[in-house]
């Protein structure tokens, strides 16, 4: 099989900050749908640029969505390219 590595690195790159995962971590719980960047901030104890600057990489790379309500940006996570990876190490795990 064909992979596109420079896609799944760069996958890897992002989730490897501890404070994007615990971004995914909330964003994946049951207890929360979708969180707005109020709450997350609340959650995460950080700053709002830190937050926008985390939340950056994760949208680029496609695994956060931003559904916008007025003023209000609502963050939620897009399984699509975290199950692509998963497959990716799925596959190459089985090898």
């Amino acid at each position: 099989m064909e992979y596109n590595y420079d896609d799944y690195a760069l996958m890897f790159k992002v989730l490897s900050d501890p404070t994007r995962l615990k971004i995914v971590e909330l964003l994946t719980s049951k207890s929360f749908d979708c969180l707005c960047a109020r709450n997350l901030l609340k959650e995460l104890h950080i700053t709002q640029p830190t937050l926008s600057y985390h939340m950056k990489f994760l949208e680029e790379v496609g695994f956060v969505k931003v559904i916008k309500e007025g003023t209000l940006k609502i963050y939620d996570f897009d399984l699509t390219k975290f199950s692509k990876l998963r497959h990716f190490l799925n596959e190459v795990g089985n090898q």
